[in-house]
This record gives structure tokens, C-alpha cells and sequence, in this order.
């Protein structure tokens, strides 16, 4: 098995497809810091004054508003923000491994690489599932580099141009930990989906129509009457804020600003869900190389 692993380890690292998924890793981790230290409003001064300007023309208006009521925080909350960024770059991590898997274990299958390498179908079970582990495996190294990056980048714009108020190791660790799942999950399911299918036209087809149904659709359709995406529910399990836990603060002495949570390890049942999904389908992967499943 260990050479197994090394020889479809020395396959995959030389693939375009990985080549261009970590320089896609890279931009996510380099963008989103970059954003938020150029959307970051330093001047708290300014904000005041303009809340303080809002009441006095709702005042003048009749209507009676204090200061703090009219205060937006304009700058960038690190014990807020930052887990709500780590997620979204999570999610973005996760789907850039399973095109990436998909488009490069999909082409081999497609293009009868696997069926020349392997003549007798038995031996395909091995190196199958040696990919798809190594899909997982590799990519969630991938995406835990770029997560921290992202986020000592995020602890940078916070010192530099935000506030820093509440900010604590959990709030960096969990989302951490809950993200490197998700997108290690993501590749190897993207690895997985291509072998059932032994193509990677009918998985990208179908990532496309979940995200346009269930992601646009629906949520156009009730996102109104309380809606939420899968995808939104795993961005909400990654970042994890327990709501009964409000956290002290202050925000660095403004008149108001967003309530902080306590970031907590989550669920353990979603951690059992997901491991046992990547765990089966790696299994179906491995057991379906053998014989397409529709015969």
C-alpha cells in the first residue's frame, strides 16, 4: 500500500489540475486580508460625526435618536469578522479541491488512462482508492496553509486598521480545525464522484445545478420565510459562535458595536457526519473502479 500511495502521490503533485487549484489557494489567502485592509475605515472620528450629524437631522425631523443609536463601526472587528472570513474561505477551499479532483481523477477515467494503466479490473481497486485519499489528504494541507495565512493576515488588518477587542485563540483554532475538514472532505468527494461516474462532466453538471437550485433558486424563492442553503449551514457550523455566550466588550471605547460570541468546538455529530461520508464515499470510490455501478 505504501508504495501504492507513493506512486499516485507522484502522479497527482504533477498534475496541472493541483497546480492550479494551489495557486487559486494562494490568491483566496492573499485577497481577502488585502480587501478587508483596503474596505477598513481607520478613522473612528469620522464615523462619530457622521452618526452624530444623522441624529441631529433626525432630531431636526422630529424623530428622537442619540448618537449610538445612529453609529455604524465601520472598522474591521477582528473577533467578529475574521471566523465569518475563515468560513467563506473554507467553502471557497472546498470547492476549488473538488473541481480540481474532479476535472483531474474525471479526465483519466474519460480518457481511458485508468482502463490502459490497469488492464485487469481488479487492480484498479488499490490506486483508486490511494487517489482519492491522497485528494483529501493533500488538499486539506493545501487549504490549512492557506487558512493560516488568511488568518494571520486578518490578525494584521485587525491591529493595523480594526479593532481587536474580544479576540481570542479559539476563535482562530476551531474555525481552523472545521475548515480543514470541510475542505479535505470536498477534494476527496470531488475525487470520489468522478470515479462512480468514471467522468467528471456529470459532477460538474450536477455541482452546477445544486448551486443554481438550491443556493439561487430557492433561496430567491423563501429566503424570506427563513430559507438557508446547505452551504450556509456549513458556514454557520464552521464558524460555531454559540449564541448563549456573549463575550465582554467594548470596541475600543465606541458608542456601539456588534454583539461578540464565544467560538466553541461545535457539534460533534457534524464532525462524525462528515468524516463517515468522506470515509464511504472513499470506499464506493475504491469498490466502484472495479465495475461502473449502473451495470
Amino acid at each position: 500500500m505504501i508504495a501504492t500511495l507513493a506512486a499516485e502521490w507522484f502522479w497527482i503533485r504533477r498534475r496541472r489540475a493541483l497546480l492550479l487549484a494551489g495557486a487559486a489557494a494562494a490568491m483566496i489567502a492573499a485577497v481577502v486580508p488585502l480587501a478587508r485592509w483596503l474596505s477598513s475605515d481607520a478613522d473612528l472620528a469620522a464615523a462619530i460625526a457622521r452618526a452624530e450629524r444623522e441624529a441631529a437631522e433626525m432630531a431636526a425631523a422630529g424623530v428622537d435618536v442619540p448618537v449610538a443609536g445612529a453609529f455604524v463601526e465601520t472598522r474591521y472587528l477582528l473577533a467578529e469578522q475574521a471566523p465569518v472570513d475563515t468560513a467563506g474561505a473554507a467553502l471557497a477551499l472546498a470547492l476549488v479541491g473538488l473541481l480540481a479532483a474532479t476535472l483531474s481523477v474525471g479526465s483519466e477515467w474519460r480518457t481511458g488512462t485508468v482502463r490502459l494503466s490497469f488492464v485487469d479490473p481488479a487492480e484498479r481497486t488499490g490506486p483508486t482508492f490511494a487517489r482519492v485519499l491522497l485528494w483529501g489528504a493533500c488538499w486539506s494541507v493545501v487549504g490549512a496553509a492557506a487558512l493560516v495565512v488568511l488568518q494571520g493576515g486578518l490578525l494584521l488588518v485587525g491591529h493595523d486598521r480594526g479593532l481587536t477587542e474580544g479576540a481570542a485563540a479559539a476563535m482562530f483554532v476551531w474555525p481552523l480545525v472545521r475548515g480543514v475538514l470541510t475542505i479535505g472532505v470536498g477534494a476527496a468527494v470531488g475525487a470520489a464522484l468522478a470515479t462512480v461516474f468514471r467522468s467528471e462532466t456529470p459532477v460538474v453538471v450536477l455541482l452546477l445545478l445544486y448551486v443554481l437550485v438550491a443556493e439561487i433558486v430557492l433561496l430567491g424563492l423563501h429566503g424570506a420565510a427563513g430559507y438557508r442553503s446547505p452551504g450556509a449551514d456549513l458556514a454557520g457550523w464552521i464558524v460555531s459562535a454559540d449564541v448563549g455566550a456573549v463575550l465582554p466588550s467594548s470596541c475600543g471605547g465606541a458608542p456601539r458595536c456588534n454583539e461578540l460570541h464565544a467560538i466553541t468546538a461545535g457539534e460533534p455529530g457534524v464532525y462524525l457526519a462528515l468524516s463517515s461520508a468522506a470515509s464511504a464515499l472513499v470506499l464506493g470510490a475504491a469498490v466502484s473502479a472495479r465495475r461502473p455501478v449502473w451495470r
